[in-house]
């Protein structure tokens, strides 16, 4: 992050004119990958009175919540609705290599790929059911993913990688 502050200097001629600026910068180390997220010096430890937490907050996302969300951003850019499955369907078929794995990478595959969600298994009868069949039925059917959520019409991963 980088600020300033810019004082102009006055009693010059006109038509003239000096600013004194102080800048500022802060630098942050981001992360390489999802495990450096994880605060190990806050887990709980032998003898220690901290906990991790085991309930969840008002403000938590539930996978429903977070896949309604990644759908109605997908559709705010004009791509059907079914592309968030879609892209599901062409991750679990063809994920990332392990080779070229980043943050990006990871936080890719974090968000598409729905049994890495605590909700995964209570989802069976809810709107959530279609993201899961969606990661699952690419690896059961012959066809591809672009035949079975034909009203998307673009891979929304080619956008990003090359298979």
């Amino acid at each position: 992050m980088i600020g300033s502050v810019s004082i102009p200097i006055s009693g010059l001629p006109m038509n003239h004119k000096v600013f004194f600026d102080w800048g500022f910068q802060m630098n942050y180390q981001m992360p390489f990958n999802l495990s450096e997220f994880y605060m190990v010096p806050i887990w709980s430890t032998v003898g220690s009175n901290v906990q991790k937490r085991h309930v969840r907050y008002r403000t938590d996302f539930t996978a429903k919540e977070l896949y309604e969300g990644l759908k109605d951003l997908l559709e705010s850019y004009g791509f059907h609705k079914s592309c968030l499955a879609r892209s599901m369907c062409e991750l679990a078929r063809r994920p990332f290599d392990d080779s070229y794995k980043n943050i990006l990478t990871d936080i890719l595959t974090f968000l598409l790929t729905p049994s890495l969600h605590e909700e995964h298994f209570l989802a069976a009868n809810t709107e959530n059911s279609i993201y899961n069949q969606a990661e699952l039925i690419s690896s059961g059917t012959g066809h591809s993913c672009s035949f079975l959520y034909q009203n998307c019409t673009i891979d929304l991963l080619s956008l990003i990688s090359r298979y």
